[in-house]
This record gives C-alpha cells, structure tokens and sequence, in this order.
C-alpha cells in the first residue's frame, strides 16, 4: 500500500519525462527520415491506443475463450491481452503525447523568429507542461479531448513534413496538410464507433470530431495571422560571417573569434 501510494504520483512525471528525454536523444534534423518516421510511429500508436481506450466501455466484452473454435482462439487471446492492457492506455497515451509535444517544441523552437509566432509556441509549452496533468483525463469518459489533442498533434506533424516530403512550402502545401489532419483524425473517430448501429453511429462521429476540427480551422487561422513558424526553414545557429564556401557536402565559414568575455 506504502509502495502504490509512493509510486502513483510519480508514473506521470516519469512517463512524461521519459518522453521528453528520449525526444532529447534521438531527435537531430527535421528533414532527417529516422526521426520523422519515429514520430509517424508515435502518431500510429497513439491513434490505435485512442481507439482501444475510447471503445473499452462501449459494451465491447471480450469473448469468453473456453467455448471458442480452434481456429478462432489465437484471436481471442489476443483480444484478451488487450483488454489487460487496458489499465495502462492512459500512461503509454500520456508517454506518446508527451513524446510528440516534447518533439515539436524542440522544432518549433528552433524558428528564426518568435516574435510573431509566440502563440503557437506558448501554446506547444503550455500543452508540454500540461500534458504532465492530464493523466486522469485521458480517459474514454474524455474522448473529445482525447480526439482534439490527437488532431493537434497530427497537423503539427503534417505542417512541417509535407514541406520535407514534397520539397515546396506555400499555403497550397499547408492547406492539404490540415486537410490531411482532418481526414485522419475522423477516420480515428469512425473506428471508435464502427460497430455501433448506422444512425448511432454518424452522430456520435459528427460530435465527437467537431472540436477536433474547429481547433484544425483556428490552427488555419493562425497560419494566415503567421503565427505558426515555418519549421522547415528553421535555423538551429545564426551569426555574421565573412565567407561561405561549399567543401564537399558541408559549408565551411568564416568569422571573427570573439574576446573570451563576449557571448
């Protein structure tokens, strides 16, 4: 009792630390195919764990595998081990979203520029920090803010590696990636409700994605207000140099070394 009641109020700060530092470690370009796909992978999973926890109370039992055929057996098991899981979907949901939050302020962060794009930043942190709190809500009794938060992360995703993946950066690029974001994140919603009845089934999706997609057109919004950083054309160091030459694959530069007491 001693133990569970030291350890409980720990598991968020741990899971959440633990997504920042592996961030920390493993993140270097964005442009870099590794960390991009490590994020896509981030995304995947917590797309399938929203799923699974927001469906768990939808009367969805899991098959009892005494009276089961053989060959269907191996997927009972499977669902069983799911529905063991369960009480663990909100710490990995609470590891991956900090993982991914934790990513993007490194990126967003590393803009030229903060002055006009301060509110999506502030905004990344405060969902950072927050993140850390947000354990007991992360529940399927939250499942609008479970969807909302998952479709920030997906268009925070998708703003800076389409510019990447196609090589062009203009609002025609930005648009398909919010739209991209939408699309996504409804198709998680109709996976939570698909075996509902029809009607049931439309209604629950229509007002379980309107938030997540008036927080997609606010985001919009704040991309034609300029103030989301263009990340693609972020700059980790800046300075004043004399010359720049191309030597192979790198660019050497010249400048003049400062006193020891300058910064």
């Amino acid at each position: 009792m001693l133990r569970t009641a030291i350890t409980k109020p720990l598991l968020p700060v741990a899971f959440f630390l633990g997504g920042v530092t592996f961030d920390s470690v493993t993140l270097t370009r964005i442009d870099r195919l590794r960390d991009n796909l490590i994020m896509l992978l981030y995304l995947s999973l917590l797309g399938a764990l929203i799923v699974l926890t927001t469906r768990a109370d939808l009367g969805r039992a899991t098959p009892d595998a005494t009276d089961v055929p053989e060959n269907v057996k191996s997927l009972v098991n499977v669902k069983s081990l799911i529905a063991r899981a369960q009480p663990h979907y909100p710490h990995a949901i609470q590891f991956l979203l900090g993982g991914l939050f934790s990513a993007y302020t490194i990126f967003y962060s590393q803009s030229a520029s903060l002055t006009t794009t301060a509110v999506f930043f502030a905004l990344l942190i405060a969902l950072l920090v927050g993140n850390e709190f947000l354990r007991d809500r992360l529940t399927n009794a939250n499942v609008r803010l479970l969807v909302s938060l998952y479709a920030l992360v997906v268009f925070s995703f998708f703003t800076f590696f389409l510019p990447v993946l196609i090589g062009a950066m203009n609002t025609v690029v930005f648009l398909i990636g919010a739209g991209l974001s939408a699309a996504v994140t409804i198709k998680v919603v109709r996976l939570i409700y698909q075996q509902q009845e029809p009607v049931s089934s439309r209604q629950n999706v229509v007002w379980t994605s309107l938030p997540a997609i008036v927080l997609i057109v606010v985001l919009v919004g704040f991309y034609f207000l300029k103030w989301i950083p263009p990340v693609p054309l972020s700059l980790k160091f800046a300075g004043m140099y004399h010359k720049v030459a191309k030597v192979d694959d790198e660019f050497q530069l010249e400048f003049e070394k400062a006193a020891w007491y300058q910064f």
